[in-house]
């Protein structure tokens, strides 16, 4: 009897640096948040700027939704367009400035630097697990902020990667 094996699933693990960027002469102010969960707030849920809403269906871009008012400098991508950016896509290694300004008025600079996107191979099972983990907070944030649907980004149950169509 011929035993089927289960075809191996593929699922990635995002790993990213952000915080503020420190005053020159000063202690670096960034955090690594390993193995990020999809929509997690970043910093956090009480002050976010963006929400991590996962891998592009490529598997070399994480998106990162934004939440508020900021001005970004970078080598991100604007999703859905340089001139309507509701999200940015960063590849491993590269980084985006996010500029907010403080409630005293002044400018406030923050950097997110996707560490690194993994592509790993599970099990159809252990897949699912990993696809299941969301943050509940960020998702609640979303639709607080009627940030749920992003233009040209679609969210695949079926992968837990997302369609990115870019330039609308």
């Amino acid at each position: 009897v011929e035993t089927k094996h289960p075809k191996p699933q593929t699922v990635y693990e995002v790993t990213v640096v952000f915080g503020l960027v420190a005053p020159a002469g000063q202690p670096s102010q960034l955090q690594t948040y390993p193995d990020l969960k999809r929509l997690t707030p970043l910093p956090s849920v009480e002050a976010p700027l963006v929400v991590y809403a996962g891998v592009s269906k490529s598997g070399k871009g994480a998106l990162f939704t934004v939440v508020g008012e900021v001005i970004l400098k970078g080598t991100g991508v604007c999703v859905p367009s340089a001139t309507s950016c509701e999200s940015i896509e960063l590849a491993a290694g590269a980084s985006e400035q996010l500029e907010v300004i403080n409630s005293a008025g002044q400018p406030v600079l923050y950097e997110l630097k996707v560490e690194k996107i993994e592509k790993k191979s599970t099990t159809l099972a252990a897949a699912g697990r990993v696809r299941k983990r969301v943050s509940r907070a960020g998702g609640l944030l979303l639709r607080r902020e009627g940030l749920t649907h992003v233009t040209g980004v679609r969210y695949l149950p079926a992968t837990g990667l997302l369609e990115v169509r870019h330039g609308f």
